[in-house]
């Protein structure tokens, strides 16, 4: 929250050894923030919990997502075919998975 007005929310799920999957959404009012947000976001999953990854999908359409989570350090390890539903179109279309890791912060 900035201001009292939310920037988004976040979560981990999927806690596996020193890996967890990471889930995101910016709201308006963060975009012009987006980057320092994500930076404070991973910094905190860093500190937080003795993880050495997170793993992340990314809906392939949204490229605005997909350069967000290279712009925050994270690597693209592959695409999965029809692994996300979007709900506009009606039908699933790839996710491309990312990989961000506690030593590339």
């Amino acid at each position: 929250m900035r201001g009292g007005i939310p920037q988004g929310f976040f979560y981990l799920t999927d806690f596996e050894g020193a890996t967890a999957r990471i889930h995101f959404a910016l709201y308006a009012a963060g975009r012009p923030a987006r980057l320092a947000l994500g930076r404070q976001v991973l910094a905190w999953c860093w500190a937080t919990f003795e993880l050495q990854a997170l793993l992340g999908v990314i809906p392939g359409l949204n490229l605005g997502a997909v350069n967000y989570a290279r712009a925050l350090g994270g690597r693209e390890l592959g695409r999965l075919p029809g692994y996300c539903w979007v709900a506009r179109l009606k039908r699933a279309v790839a996710g491309r998975q990312f990989l961000f890791e506690r030593e590339a912060a």
